[in-house]
């Protein structure tokens, strides 16, 4: 016996599947070094470490990140008497993500935007660039060692 399917049940099907993805939340990244580079910053932004972990290439996952050198701060701060919780909240504003130079397998992002200081209410003007590689087809956030 064949299942025969209509094609109203497949576009209805295809819409369910949609907006439960777009009503949950879901970014979905481009496997792109621009996309790697996006994830990590919203992962930052997001507090959320595992996000952060997996968009860094394996060999930098045993380096200290974003979260390492906030925990220091946070330590140092309190030696003072100072809650640093404040002192760490960052938002980004405007971000653009550009790769500036691929060779298929390394390639540079060059992110601008604006950098949130929230516990100092101020805004500043960011630029850097971030070092991507791709390994087995993944691009991933490469920090140097």
């Amino acid at each position: 016996m064949r299942a025969v399917t209509r094609p109203s049940q497949i576009v209805l099907c295809i819409f369910i599947v949609a907006n439960a993805f777009l009503l949950s939340g879901c970014r979905a990244y481009p496997n792109s070094p621009e996309g790697v580079v996006r994830k990590m910053y919203d992962a930052t932004q997001e507090r959320d470490q595992d996000k952060y972990i997996d968009c860094l290439a394996p060999e930098s996952r045993m380096m200290p990140g974003f979260f390492f050198w906030e925990q220091v701060m946070r330590a140092g701060a309190g030696l003072f008497g100072v809650d640093a919780s404040d002192l760490t909240e960052v938002t980004w504003k405007d971000m653009q993500f550009q790769a500036v130079d691929n060779d298929g397998t390394v390639a540079l992002v060059r992110i601008t935007g604006k950098l949130r200081l929230l516990s100092l209410g101020m805004e500043v003007p960011y630029e850097t660039v971030e070092t991507t590689k791709k390994v087995d087809g993944i691009w991933y956030v490469y920090l140097a060692q």
